[in-house]
């Protein structure tokens, strides 16, 4: 069995066939495989610069800085833009993990300006810079809007990649219809295609795994997969062989690299196939009733007893994944949609039983922000699991070397916030960002920024700016102003 070598998008794909299976499994960069030089001049010196978007709805809980009750706002205080303490707040994650000179936040960003529904209007401006027109009412059923920033990245810095953007979500319950728009598939309208259309956020992350170790062009996928999961066989048992042999030309760095990009592919497997609760069922799917919006299916999770914890973990690894074998340079991940009720489960305090106060927009809509009560606590253990994760995600691409030798979170941009600043008031102001990343360099990071009043537009074009583009007008920012990162 010989190894059969293709070089797409840039790095190395193993293909082969076992047990009549065939599957193609990309892998990580590889120093004994690719002459450094020559590989490093084709990408421009070797850097390959990626977008990933982390949303969390409803908001965070913010205080008056200078009176922060023991960490419960979601800013620090500031003494100077980089003279802050980020143990003094709810994102104190990024500090513990040493993320601090990788991040940059940036207190005052507006989206205000539109009418309607703020959820809806929140989370359709976050990511397009640009207020929804028809303000975001559910009578609507011709939306177009302008396109979102991970679009319009892939656009620039995917384009030979064939899968340009993946939008990923933990739940995107849609199924709480009443007078006041709550059933309104704009929830969910964090990202936006090139036409100006809604995109679906994806659920099924075990077809999403398929998807990234797919078959080979010569069989369907689908099948392969059923076939696979039959013989209760890793996508690694089916690359045996040609594991084998790339393993006898390798150098043993490589090799340590490998056999922890391979325990990681397997677990996430193990885990996506452990979440299939019956039968059948289509792995880590959701039901989808029969409302539709512009084509966009109302995915829902119904009851809601699936474990959010694991679907964000999850995410966390494909998002890895797809990065580390250049899959995708453009990923969202939404938490969950604006005025949805999910349930975080794996918060915990008091050892209460008391599930339903679990239910994050109940939280975010607790008016006592300068109180510590009951309720106060829970939100702050929300916002708090929200930067832990955020963190991981950080460190996990931290972590993954490339071609230039810096890692994909030196050459990636996440940003990572809500369309509301407060829940409690709906308030569009003074939206909770944060960038971690140096976009290949042009970002410095270890900062706290203030750009009162000025719209997430601002925000794109600057990272445009920032990543060497000339052309930096985006959204509502027409005349493309920025800020320095």
């Amino acid at each position: 069995m010989s190894i059969n070598k293709l070089i797409l998008n840039r790095r190395l794909f193993l293909k082969c066939g076992s047990k009549g299976l065939a599957a193609l499994v990309g892998l990580p960069y590889l120093a004994s495989i690719y002459d450094n030089k020559a590989y490093a001049q084709s990408l421009n010196n070797g850097t390959v610069l990626r977008f990933l978007c982390m949303y969390h709805p409803h908001g965070v809980m913010q205080t008056n800085p200078a009176n922060n009750l023991d960490g419960y706002s979601f800013f620090p205080r500031r003494i100077s833009e980089t003279n802050y303490n980020l143990m003094q707040s709810n994102v104190r994650a990024i500090q513990e993990e040493g993320l601090r000179e990788h991040t940059t936040l940036i207190e005052g960003l507006s989206n205000k300006g539109g009418n309607g529904n703020p959820h809806m209007q929140g989370i359709s401006s976050f990511l397009t810079g640009a207020v929804i027109p028809n303000h975001g009412r559910k009578n609507a059923n011709s939306y177009k809007h302008k396109l979102s920033f991970d679009t319009h990245f892939a656009d620039i810095f995917a384009k030979n990649l064939t899968n340009k953007t993946l939008f990923l979500a933990g739940n995107s319950q849609l199924d709480k219809p009443n007078d006041v728009d709550y059933y309104n598939p704009l929830k969910n309208a964090l990202s936006w295609d090139k036409n100006g259309y809604m995109r679906t956020a994806n659920m099924a992350q075990k077809r999403i795994f398929d998807g990234l170790v797919q078959g080979s062009s010569s069989v369907d996928t689908s099948d392969e997969v059923r076939k696979r999961e039959q013989l209760k066989l890793s996508v690694l048992d089916t690359v045996k062989d040609a594991r084998d042999e790339l393993n006898r030309r390798i150098n043993s760095a490589d090799k340590s690299k490998l056999d922890d990009y391979y325990t990681r592919l397997r677990e996430l497997e193990r885990k996506l196939i452990a979440n299939q609760t019956k039968p059948g069922q289509t792995i880590n799917s959701c039901s989808t009733n029969n409302r539709s919006f512009n084509g966009v299916k109302n995915h829902t999770f119904g009851n809601m007893t699936h474990n959010l914890d694991n679907t964000v973990n999850n995410a966390i690894e494909l998002i890895a994944l797809a990065f580390t074998c250049d899959k995708y340079r453009s990923i969202c991940f939404m938490f969950s949609g604006e005025a949805s009720e999910s349930l975080y489960q794996q918060i915990k305090l008091d050892n209460r039983n008391d599930e339903h106060k679990k239910i994050h927009g109940v939280l975010s809509h607790h008016k006592k922000v300068n109180d510590i009560d009951y309720n106060t606590k829970l939100h702050r253990k929300v916002d708090r699991y929200h930067a832990e994760k955020i963190a991981e995600m950080a460190k996990k691409l931290e972590a993954i070397k490339e071609a230039n030798g810096k890692s994909v979170l030196h050459n990636s941009v996440i940003v990572t916030g809500s369309g509301l600043g407060t829940g409690y008031n709906h308030s569009l102001n003074n939206l909770p960002v944060m960038v971690l990343g140096h976009g290949g360099g042009g970002i410095r990071g270890g900062r706290f920024l203030k750009q009162t009043g000025k719209k997430t537009g601002v925000l794109y074009s600057s990272i445009l700016k920032a990543m060497g583009q000339q052309n930096v007008a985006f959204g509502d920012n027409k005349n493309g102003s920025t800020f320095q990162l």
